[in-house]
């Protein structure tokens, strides 16, 4: 019999494409709920399964086989596939040599831009410095209220019973990486901002 060996980066490509996929379709489905297809109930059920699948093939190996890189150079590598896929502008004001495991970091920006597209917004600022990352987004900000149960680590769900998650992974892949998160409003145009704060810094 012969024995297939996939290379465990082509994996982890595959399960951030999956990623993607899904919460693409989780906005669909919120844009949709009162005219949906039981289909798309059924294939957001097997996407949910795959990444299960990846999840229980690439975990245990992850910390071990993760590239760490620089914020700089992981969003270099990232914008203009970003900007195709989820069809969003993306300013990066600065530089930085911030170390981050590269599929955290690309879980968490997707997660923060696909948040921000759901709110209305057209195109994020990314401005980069020595220890902290900011997104800003020209969306519909969250109310105060809502900002305090993020801060307080609330993860409440407004988007249904099993949806919701993108906020805890934000904190938690955050958390893993040396950041504290903020929620807060931009002062300036009144939108969504995400402040990530190196906690050895």
């Amino acid at each position: 019999m012969t024995t297939i060996t996939i290379n465990k980066e082509i994996l982890h490509d595959l399960k951030n494409d999956f990623q993607v996929i899904h919460s693409l379709l989780e906005l669909f489905v919120k844009k949709n709920e009162s005219n949906l297809d039981p289909l798309i109930n059924r294939i957001s059920s097997k996407l949910n399964s795959a990444l299960g699948l990846f999840k229980e093939i690439l975990v245990p190996n992850e910390r071990n086989q993760s590239i760490t890189k620089s914020v700089s150079e992981i969003m270099n590598d990232l914008k203009l596939d970003l900007e195709e896929s989820l069809g969003i502008k993306i300013h990066i004001l600065g530089a930085s040599n911030i170390l981050f495991v590269e599929n955290d970091f690309k879980r968490i920006v997707t997660n923060c831009i696909l948040n921000a597209k759901e709110a209305g917004a057209t195109r994020i600022k990314m401005t980069l410095t020595s220890s902290r990352i900011v997104m800003a987004d020209n969306g519909q900000g969250l109310s105060l209220e809502t900002i305090a149960k993020i801060n307080k680590q609330d993860f409440f769900s407004t988007k249904g019973e099993g949806r919701g998650s993108g906020v805890r992974s934000i904190f938690e892949l955050a958390k893993r990486n040396g950041f504290r998160v903020k929620y807060a409003i931009d002062p300036g145009a009144g939108g969504g901002l995400i402040i990530f704060e190196n906690i050895k810094s």
